[in-house]
């Protein structure tokens, strides 16, 4: 099983939460990767905090270990796709979020995340929380 990686999964794992430290355990026979809407807002994170360093230098260890798929031109068609769905049916979704699914079902990959609500919404989307 291929899991795609969300942000909040990455920045739990990154604060030693139980459950994301847990999940990878459990899983490690699985391939996990990352995905360039997740860097660019771990990026962004680390740019603004009190930490900038510890917390870059964190980041890019952490990305070391994976694979990362990038947003590219089959995402931006999935894109439109749920983002019309989610329109037509009257249930927003953040925009980074539609674009990590939308990287995540073009690689078919599921979507390890806490945010259940917002991806869930996205039909044909494999999601699974930790």
């Amino acid at each position: 099983m291929k899991f795609l990686l969300d942000t909040n999964f990455i920045i739990l794992y990154l604060k030693g939460d139980v459950g994301a430290v847990s999940f990878l355990k459990m899983n490690s026979e699985s391939a996990f990767f990352l995905n360039s809407i997740s860097q660019a807002e771990l990026f962004y994170g680390a740019f603004k905090s009190k930490k900038v360093k510890h917390n870059l230098d964190s980041i890019q260890k952490f990305f070391s270990y994976f694979p990362s798929y990038s947003f590219d031109e089959r995402c931006s068609q999935q894109f439109g796709v749920f983002k019309t769905e989610l329109e037509k049916s009257g249930t927003p979704v953040g925009i980074l979020d539609i674009q990590i699914a939308s990287i995540a079902k073009v690689n078919d990959c599921v979507v390890v995340t806490r945010n259940l609500k917002e991806f869930s919404r996205m039909s044909g989307l494999d999601v699974i929380g930790f």
